[in-house]
């Protein structure tokens, strides 16, 4: 009973910790709450297609290999320029060969059911095995003027850090005795999360992800949605609209997103690593053999 109480009371400030483990992106700390500068006029929307949409490129069915492959590689350097985050060999080979049977039929389309369930089991897992050091380590990378901690890009969810790390250690705790109240908290986050924003580009980038609501996703496209989730990262800007944010903020180079993003700020490698980036990639492709 202590524990439904304390996760209720905590709701989203408590689960937002998850984010510390689901590092494909970048997580954060707001400079004053600072945007890479938008033209006048212009929207959300149109941000995200000068990211997103003029950055990634998918891959069509009956495109060949080479595109498939071209595809993953707009991919990696998408999340090289926003996070640092690049992809090792073997991630990108078995993500076109997975892209590469999606797309000629071999393997099936995800829903967007799949994706969340396959995405909430690598955080769940990956929450499971954080160690203390990495919960003081996440601490202190997103203090936000040294004092309280924002685990999430809005200022709402700030807490302190010693509210943040008692709470991270005891969702740590309780999903590694498998309670269930604690996994279905992860699984509404991430259930919500996917579908706002895959409602968000389907309207900003429809050529890329409108026609997948009926007809599924492809496991780069997977990719692309679940780094933009743990990240929080609307995938709005261009690389040089995100460089030119840095250089007002005096940032020295560093990149946007990451543990020292001058946009958001996190441990980005929790999970964009080997290991737990492979276990989401099996997710998914378990899901795309069902």
């Amino acid at each position: 009973m202590k524990l439904l109480q304390t996760l209720r009371r905590w709701r989203w400030r408590y689960f937002s910790v998850v984010l510390i483990a689901v590092a494909f992106g970048s997580f954060g700390v707001w400079r004053s709450l600072a945007v890479p500068k938008q033209p006048i006029g212009s929207s959300i929307h149109e941000s995200i297609k000068r990211g997103l949409g003029s950055e990634v490129k998918f891959a069509s069915p009956g495109d060949p290999k080479g595109q498939i492959v071209a595809s993953v590689e707009s991919v990696d350097n998408f999340l090289f320029q926003r996070a640092g985050v690049r992809m090792s060999k073997e991630t990108k080979e078995r993500l076109a060969t997975m892209e590469e049977n999606t797309l000629n039929g071999t393997a099936r389309r995800l829903s967007a059911e799949d994706i969340a369930v396959s995405l909430t089991g690598t955080i769940n897992e990956r929450l499971s095995y954080l160690t203390d050091q990495e919960i003081d380590f996440a601490e202190r990378v997103m203090q936000k003027n040294g004092s309280l901690v924002l685990p999430r890009r809005s200022a709402e969810y700030t807490v302190s850090p010693e509210e943040f790390v008692t709470n991270a250690r005891q969702l740590r705790d309780n999903l590694r005795q498998g309670n269930d109240v604690a996994r279905d908290m992860v699984q509404h986050f991430v259930d919500e999360s996917v579908y706002d924003r895959l409602s968000l580009f389907s309207e900003a980038v429809p050529d890329k992800f409108a026609g997948s609501f009926d007809g599924g996703f492809t496991p780069l496209q997977a990719l692309v949605l679940s780094y933009s989730i743990v990240a929080d990262d609307n995938l709005s800007g261009s690389s040089e609209d995100l460089k030119q944010a840095g250089i007002s903020a005096k940032a020295n180079g560093r990149k946007a997103f990451g543990k020292e993003g001058h946009v958001f700020r996190a441990p980005i490698d929790f999970i964009f690593n080997r290991k737990t980036s492979a276990r989401l990639l099996e997710n998914l492709e378990r899901r795309g053999q069902q």
